[in-house]
């Protein structure tokens, strides 16, 4: 296991822990050995101008080199990777989908006939002008049907090893096992709730577009970001001189040159355009924030979800029984070659297979998979009984009477809210200060129910 790196103690901190020990052994002696009491308490002295020991530190890249994905079979077939899980239509045909949509389709359509009264089609400028903000929206169009009709690629289900990969020890300890789709997950691989599939390198489920995102379409996802940042900020200038030179028609009609557009608008048209420019102001603003995440995860060649995972990794190396080792993150491959992994190709096409990958010359295929097993058992050791002392019927609203305050205090994430009933036992694996997530004993359905409704029992679980 290569998981993590075990760097030995500084010999300063050896000798001042044992200093610390003859000190307190020499207290406990009394008056009986004054020459050694005092031999003690001054090494103690002596030790304490130490510096503090040296934490461990990540090897560099250079040093430990860069071990390419191994050509191992992937225990996907052509046909299993044309697996899409829905038709496009009905992928499209739900709540979100349909609100980006019209979000796109409703922008689009103001701000070229905005733009044909701003700035008319007749001369060679106004051509450009106009074919590049089309062309962004058809960049946008395109990114996004094409994120939600591939997704981020589907685990089969009961996927194993091939044979012909030799594993070296239990692969139930260096893989993770799902009980839904009943196989084991490749690395880097999560199981969705939303989609009922393991999904390859998930970063997490979109609702705009009803789909994972992860391995096949991450690139897509970005380049749609990219386009509706850009489209969206050019749409909202257009529409923004459109609006300008309205509300002035009176100025320009009076002591204008004749030069300047003359836009007419009435109530009705002003408030749909001004309709469209809130639209693309927002989007603007809140996809940017969502591509800054992403830009960050790419760099570091990590998705959302590694992201907590070895946030979590970092904070348990921070424990007593862990001090003097460190966990390395497998798939950090230098930030070039971390954005080439996404990015690199035009048409889209991820680099590598999804299921092995180019990893550090210190790990292995399955150090992350690794050190997902022992999180998740130091997860189920805390693991907590409570009975439900409240019914609440579910979802985000559900708790409005049972528990006002956490219906208000919702947490970040879309694990269903779930209905719970008065004197059921739950078994819980974490949590926050309004919110529980758990499961129901006897069943495998997971989600977040209000803290203020349950109460916690002496009896532990014993997980497995």
């Amino acid at each position: 296991m290569f998981s993590c790196c075990n760097l030995k103690m500084p010999d300063e901190t050896i000798r001042r822990r044992k200093g610390n020990d003859s000190t307190v052994q020499s207290e406990t002696k009394g008056d009986s050995a004054e020459d050694e009491e005092m031999s003690s308490s001054g090494e103690s002295e002596e030790d304490e101008n130490l510096p503090p020991p040296v934490p461990p530190v990540e090897p560099p890249l250079h040093e430990v080199g860069i071990v390419e994905a191994p050509d191992w079979p992937t225990g996907i077939s052509e046909i299993q990777e044309r697996d899409y899980g829905l038709a496009l239509p009905k992928r499209l045909f739900a709540i979100g989908p349909m609100v980006a949509l019209a979000i796109i389709f409703y922008v689009g359509t103001v701000t070229v006939y905005m733009h044909t009264m701003w700035w008319p089609l007749a001369t060679i400028g106004s051509f450009i002008h106009f074919f590049i903000f089309l062309s962004w929206n058809y960049a946008t169009l395109n990114n996004f049907i094409l994120a939600a009709k591939v997704g981020g690629g589907y685990v089969p289900k009961k996927w194993k090893i091939d044979p012909e990969v030799e594993i070296k020890g239990d692969i139930s300890k260096r893989l993770q096992w799902c009980r839904i789709c009943d196989g084991y997950k490749p690395p880097r691989s999560h199981h969705c709730s939303k989609c009922g599939r393991c999904v390859l390198k998930m970063d997490h489920h979109c609702l705009w577009i009803n789909n994972c995102v992860g391995h096949r379409n991450h690139a897509f996802f970005v380049r749609f970001l990219i386009a509706a940042i850009i489209g969206c900020a050019h749409a909202t200038i257009i529409l923004g001189m459109s609006i300008y030179h309205a509300i002035h028609i009176g100025w320009y009609l009076r002591f204008g040159d004749g030069t300047d557009p003359i836009i007419e608008m009435t109530i009705t048209s002003l408030l749909v355009t001004v309709a469209a420019l809130a639209l693309a102001l927002g989007v603007t603003v809140a996809l940017s924030a969502l591509l800054l995440f992403q830009a960050r995860y790419i760099r570091n060649n990590k998705t959302g979800v590694e992201e907590y995972i070895f946030d979590k990794a970092r904070s348990r190396m921070k424990e007593e029984k862990y001090r003097g080792t460190i966990f390395v993150y497998p798939y950090e491959i230098g930030w070039r070659r971390n954005i080439a992994e996404v990015l690199a190709n035009f048409k889209g096409k991820q680099s590598g297979n999804g299921v092995w990958w180019p990893i550090r010359g210190d790990c292995t295929q399955f150090t992350f998979s690794e050190e997902q097993l022992r999180q998740k058992k130091l997860k189920r050791s805390h693991a907590r009984f409570v009975r439900i002392t409240k019914s609440s019927r579910g979802g985000y609203c559900g708790a409005i009477r049972a528990a006002p305050i956490a219906c208000i205090c919702q947490p970040l994430s879309d694990q269903p809210r779930m209905e719970i009933k008065e004197g059921e036992t739950w078994i819980v694996t974490g949590g926050n200060k309004r919110w529980l997530y758990g499961f129901k004993q006897g069943s495998d359905a997971k989600g977040w129910l209000p803290r203020s409704c349950t109460e916690f029992l002496p009896e532990r679980p014993h997980l497995e």
